[in-house]
């Protein structure tokens, strides 16, 4: 059969069923390119907006990490100026260091002196002992007594020396204490 003599010979109820029915699959295919066309161009658009998100995000990184470099420099000089600056107190302080250092082993000399002279003198006692009582034991025993209180005196004379002398030191230890703790030696 030919598609003519098909076609007249179909009712007008037919060919009015078989036109809706192809109006009908028209209608459903363009709504379905038009869905379809909507859902590319959100696609189309997400992408475009996904491209510049990760453009922003990879700025905002780029940014972050400038950021955190400079600070990382920022902080690297400051610490090297105060490095610098800690070195440059230390070597201004080496000839306190000197000056104190001497100071010390004078102190000590003095102290040492000054025990060396009670030695002498303690000898020199004793020596004037052993001759007063080989001597006349009366008048031995007068110059004894007469000594004793001199021998007193120059202890506590001696004595008294020893602990200025030795508080001396105790402060100038003290100072150098507190110049190293300035300068972050200790």
């Amino acid at each position: 059969m030919n598609m003519n003599n098909m076609i007249s010979n179909m009712s007008e109820e037919t060919m009015i069923s078989l036109a809706v029915f192809i109006g009908a699959g028209l209608i459903y295919i363009m709504r379905k390119f038009s869905s379809l066309n909507q859902q590319i161009r959100e696609f189309e658009q997400n992408d475009i907006s996904g491209r510049e998100s990760r453009d922003k995000e990879l700025e905002l990184v780029r940014d972050v990490i400038s950021d955190i470099r400079a600070e990382y420099d920022n902080s690297k000089n400051h610490v090297e100026g105060e490095l610098v600056e800690h070195e440059m107190m230390g070597l201004n302080m080496a000839p306190k260091f000197q000056d104190l250092s001497r100071q010390i082993g004078d102190v000590l000399d003095e102290q040492s002196d000054s025990i060396i002279d009670v030695s002498r003198n303690i000898d020199s006692i004793a020596s004037k002992i052993n001759k007063a009582f080989t001597a006349n034991s009366d008048n031995s025993l007068e110059q004894i007594n007469n000594m004793i209180p001199q021998l007193v005196s120059k202890i506590d004379a001696i004595n008294e020396s020893v602990k200025n002398e030795s508080q001396r030191v105790n402060n100038l230890l003290h100072e150098i204490y507190m110049i190293k703790r300035a300068i972050g030696v200790e």
